[in-house]
């Protein structure tokens, strides 16, 4: 089971192709979410106690992590949950230099979340992805 992001309605993946629209020609993508059942039961909540980490919300579209994907800096702090200093492993020249151009991520947006509220979400991912969990343990 995987969780895809809304920002405001909008799939983060189609942020980040927009974004990707503004780099040129040369950029091209396709994304789906990533951030899975285990994140969400295991990561997602003790997140909170490691102000920053590295987190991937999406993956390449063919479904192998393995073949692109995209993480950020999450920063948890008593009120707000921020997303920040986007890459992508095939666009950013440290990863594999003289393969790409070093494609800049650095102007995607940050993303600010009201803690309350993304704990509150968080909570009800867990639930669903707990659900989905036994449901596979237990066929009916």
């Amino acid at each position: 089971m995987v969780f895809e992001v809304l920002i405001d309605g909008k799939p983060l993946s189609e942020l980040a192709l927009a974004f990707e629209a503004t780099l040129g020609d040369d950029c091209e993508g396709g994304y789906v979410g990533a951030l899975g059942s285990f994140d969400v039961l295991k990561n997602a909540v003790k997140t909170t106690k490691n102000d920053r980490q590295l987190i991937m919300p999406l993956m390449c579209e063919c479904g192998r992590w393995e073949c692109a994907f995209i993480v950020c800096r999450m920063r948890v702090g008593s009120k707000l949950v921020r997303w920040s200093h986007w890459q992508h492993d095939y666009r950013d020249e440290s990863y594999r230099p003289g393969d790409f151009d070093g494609f800049d991520y650095s102007g995607f947006t940050t993303l600010v979340f009201e803690k309350s509220a993304y704990m509150q979400e968080l909570k009800k991912a867990q639930r669903i992805a707990e659900a989905f969990d036994d449901s596979e343990q237990n066929p009916a």
